[in-house]
């Protein structure tokens, strides 16, 4: 494995970590927001072991998907993340803070779409 593809899976999978401990300690906007980075940085290292450059700097996963060619059955995983990149984060992006706006069931959502597009990125690599 490329050494720059190495240092994106081993902080995605770090984020991974992150989103569960954060569920199991009940911060669940945070795990929702490790989640979605998790994604992030996989799908990074996948366009860099694709394309043998850095991806431009970009939080959307669908676009990220779209440059490493995610088969469709996996959009619906991108589709539930994407989103939450803003919300996540900023008390001013929703009628919530984000503390209050996410729950056990919504963070364990995140958290199972976060594995399955980890699970193919990592087969991908594997090729």
């Amino acid at each position: 494995m490329k050494e720059e593809v190495k240092k994106w899976m081993e902080q995605a999978n770090a984020d991974l970590n992150a989103a569960k401990k954060n569920l199991k300690i009940k911060i669940y906007y945070l795990s929702v927001q490790c989640s979605h980075q998790a994604a992030e940085k996989a799908l990074k290292a996948l366009f860099i072991d694709i394309n043998n450059e850095m991806p431009e700097k970009t939080h959307d996963l669908i676009k990220l998907g779209k440059n490493v060619e995610i088969p469709q059955n996996h959009y619906e995983a991108l589709y539930e993340l994407n989103p939450e990149w803003i919300p996540s984060r900023y008390p001013d992006a929703s009628t919530l803070s984000p503390v209050k706006s996410y729950d056990e069931s919504s963070a364990k959502l995140h958290l199972r779409k976060a594995e399955e597009v980890m699970k193919w990125v990592k087969q991908q690599i594997k090729k």
